[in-house]
C-alpha cells in the first residue's frame, strides 16, 4: 500500500523508495518478488528480521537479501547484463509506464529500427492482449527472433542503465551473458 493507503504498481513502489535518499551506513535490502503481496509479506519479515535481537537474528525470507555495509565503506556495485533467450512479452511494462529514462529508449530503438521491421520494436516488447494460448506463443516466438530479440534486450539494458544511473547508481564493474556482453562494454 501506498502512503495515501491505495494499492501501487511494483514499479511506482520502487519510485517511491528511490525517492528517498538513504543514509550512509544504513541497512540495504533487495527483494525479488512476483506480487505486491508477496513482497508485503517480505517485507514484514524483514521488519521482524531487523527488530530482533542481532546474536539470535531470524532468517531473511526467500527473495530477501540484506547488508549492513560498515559507515566509512562504500559498497561496490557490479551490474550483469542478460542474454539472448532472457525476453520475453511485456518485460519492463511496469517501468516503462512509470520512468521515462525506460520508455524513452524503447522510443529511441523504434527509431533507430524503423526500417528493418514492418512495424515498431515496441509491439514485439509489448504486442496487444492474446487471447489464447497460440496467441501468447506467437508473441514470444516473435520476440525470440534474433532480429528482434537482441535490439529489444539493448533496448531494455539501456533503459535500466539510465534509470539507474539517474538515481546515482553507476556500475563499479559491468559482465554479460552472450548478447548482455555488448550493453555491458
Amino acid at each position: 500500500l501506498s502512503e495515501a493507503g491505495d494499492r501501487t504498481t511494483p514499479a511506482g513502489l520502487a519510485a517511491q523508495l528511490v525517492a528517498r535518499p538513504a543514509e550512509p551506513g544504513s541497512v540495504r535490502a533487495a527483494a525479488v518478488f512476483d506480487s505486491v503481496e508477496e513482497l508485503m509479506g517480505q517485507l514484514e519479515a524483514l521488519a521482524g528480521a531487523l527488530a530482533d535481537d542481532a546474536v539470535n537474528p531470524r532468517p531473511l525470507p526467500r527473495g530477501v537479501h540484506m547488508k549492513c555495509p560498515p559507515a566509512a565503506t562504500r559498497p561496490r556495485v557490479a551490474f550483469l547484463f542478460p542474454g539472448q533467450g532472457s525476453q520475453f512479452p511485456n518485460m519492463l511494462r511496469e517501468l516503462a509506464l512509470e520512468f521515462s529514462e525506460v520508455s524513452e529508449a524503447f522510443e529511441a530503438a523504434d527509431e533507430r529500427s524503423r526500417e528493418g521491421f514492418d512495424r515498431p520494436l515496441r509491439y514485439f516488447l509489448f504486442p496487444p492482449p492474446a487471447f489464447s494460448e497460440a496467441e501468447r506463443r506467437g508473441a514470444a516466438e516473435d520476440l525470440a527472433n534474433t532480429r528482434v530479440a537482441q535490439p529489444a534486450l539493448g533496448a531494455a539494458s539501456l533503459g535500466v542503465l539510465r534509470l539507474l544511473a539517474a538515481h546515482g547508481v553507476h556500475p563499479d564493474m559491468t559482465g554479460g551473458l552472450s548478447y548482455g556482453e555488448l550493453p555491458a562494454l
